[in-house]
């Protein structure tokens, strides 16, 4: 009778060592997993990362031109308004001489 109740014992042991064993495999295939999923998702931040600093920069050079091209226009209306401020003063002393 001992026998049969140490074989029986052993066995639920054995379940019970079993039941934990696949526990800690199922744990070690979780951890797996979310440890790529996290390399995948750094890889897609860096990647982000890069792309956004590309696009500041891009921001940064074409805010240069707007300035430059802002700079080019205020110049050019100074200059017509030079040109008209003296074609009128032209006008009135040809306007005088008649």
């Amino acid at each position: 009778m001992e026998s049969n109740q140490l074989v029986k014992q052993a066995r639920i042991r054995a379940i019970i060592m079993a039941t934990v064993l696949v526990l800690a495999f199922l744990s070690f295939l979780y951890g797996l997993i979310n440890n790529i999923q996290m390399q995948q998702e750094r890889k897609l931040a860096t990647a982000t990362k890069e792309k956004q600093l590309a696009c500041e920069a891009h921001a940064t050079e074409l805010a240069k031109q707007i300035q430059e091209k802002d700079q080019l226009l205020i110049l050019a209306i100074e200059e017509t308004l030079k040109l008209k401020q003296s074609s009128f003063e032209q006008a009135s002393i040809a306007a005088k001489r008649k």
